[in-house]
């Protein structure tokens, strides 16, 4: 993002009648992260997009959860981002906001036609998208918003802020039926002209984050206009964006939809004794999935993969229990509340069999990620993904011209799990079914 300089006039006020108790100033420990380009990715991966009859407008077709780390401009979650005194605390916080001078950073809203809120335009034509500070619950707008920063490390008489004090921002994509604007935005950095196929070719971002602390300069005032107002441009700014390596990739391939799933999974009770003992009750799922004939099935690049995913509270509960692989795969489904309402149980989890009878992961909420131009997705079987028409049933012809109907089941075993104590209460837990291109 190109910005204007501009000369801030700062008049100096002495009050010699009494002391004034301040605020020292946060000292920033890293490199700048808000030009374009740097900061975080989406950690989207690939974005399929295909017809409205596969994906009607309004759909999400591709969606996940970033952290500032690990990421392009901070390799680790314990980055020591800034320092400031503990006197800072009640003073700091982030401010955000889309890049709403650009084209397609986040100048226009898109989809509203199609009931949809908060998305904006971007390069891949006919889809928005959407990001949220899931700290606070706010969606990303062009108006500058801004909320506490309340997780730090106390050293001495120091807090250090590291990059996992950041909020989490979730990201969504969605199909429009606008074919969208090419002028009028303040700024068209990348050009007019929409994205064909492979990596993302825009490196202006989709949103700012700014940290807001003592001693760190001018900021937007809250509630204006980001298209005009980004004062302090780019030094405690961070930015992300589709276009952040790992960049995503874009691809219009074929492929299948989710039309059907068994809605809720019920297993007979067991007493905590049985599960002790190892004994485990088993239910099966049944999905029903539309195909274009042309779909290419499997879990390599560009083949269409089936997965299920756990709840993002779930997979956080699984990380901290051990239960997430190298590839994000979750080895066991867990309750939302697990460990904090008494009413859930424990130590028990629902693991999960594949059509061909083997042990597959649930699909958990690790993304596409890496520092500098290397970067990491994950896929495959370990990851939680597989070949949506291996072991499937033809299920007939679609009454749209191309596709088949095709079902296809899993297992779902509940059971305890390794080295945990099992106490008793309800299982509780959420599932996903994602249909994805790898």
């Amino acid at each position: 993002m190109m910005r204007p300089n501009s000369l801030n006039l700062i008049l100096l006020i002495f009050l010699m009648s009494s002391p004034i108790l301040g605020h020292a100033s946060c000292t920033r420990n890293v490199a700048v992260a808000g030009y374009d380009g740097q900061g975080m990715n989406t950690g989207l991966g690939n974005i399929n997009v295909t017809d409205n009859y596969i994906q009607p407008p309004g759909s999400i077709i591709a969606t996940s959860v970033v952290n500032y780390a690990p990421g392009y401009s901070y390799p680790s979650p314990d980055t020591v981002i800034y320092t400031c005194d503990q006197t800072d605390v009640g003073s700091i916080y982030e401010m955000f906001a889309t890049n709403g001078d650009d084209l397609y950073g986040g100048f226009y809203t898109i989809g509203t036609e199609d009931g949809l809120s908060g998305f904006y335009q971007n390069k891949i034509h006919y889809t928005g998208i959407k990001l949220t500070h899931l700290n606070s619950g706010q969606t990303f707008l062009r108006t500058w918003q801004q909320y506490p920063i309340t997780s730090y490390l106390v050293d001495g008489t120091k807090i250090k802020i590291r990059a996992k004090d950041f909020s989490a921002i979730k990201v969504e994509i969605a199909k429009v039926s606008s074919a969208g604007y090419t002028s009028g935005a303040a700024s068209n950095y990348c050009g007019t002209g929409w994205q064909a196929a492979g990596s993302y070719a825009c490196t202006q971002p989709n949103g700012y984050v700014i940290f807001k602390g003592p001693g760190t300069g001018s900021t937007p005032a809250i509630g204006s206009d980001s298209a005009s107002n980004y004062q302090g441009w780019p030094t405690h700014w961070t930015s992300i964006g589709l276009g952040t390596p790992p960049k995503t990739n874009v691809t219009m391939n074929t492929t299948c939809v989710a039309r059907n799933v068994t809605p809720t999974i019920l297993f007979q009770t067991m007493s905590v004794n049985d599960l002790n003992q190892g004994k485990t009750v088993q239910n099966n799922i049944s999905i029903t999935v539309e195909c274009s004939n042309t779909v290419q099935s499997g879990t390599a690049s560009g083949q269409t993969a089936i997965g299920i995913q756990t709840s993002l509270e779930a997979y956080q509960t699984a990380q901290s229990l051990g239960l997430v692989n190298a590839q994000g795969g979750v080895s066991y489904l867990l309750s939302d509340g697990y460990g904090t309402n008494s009413m859930i149980a424990t130590g028990v989890g629902i693991a999960l069999k594949a059509p061909d009878g083997q042990d597959l992961p649930f699909v958990g909420w690790q993304n596409c990620n890496g520092s500098g131009s290397t970067s990491t997705c994950p896929g495959g079987r370990d990851a939680g993904w597989y070949p949506i028409l291996s072991g499937a049933t033809n299920a007939g012809s679609s009454s749209q011209s191309g596709y088949q109907y095709f079902t296809t089941q899993f297992t779902a075993i509940l059971k305890k799990i390794p080295s945990e104590t099992v106490t008793p209460g309800s299982v509780q837990a959420k599932g996903y079914v994602l249909v994805r291109i790898q």
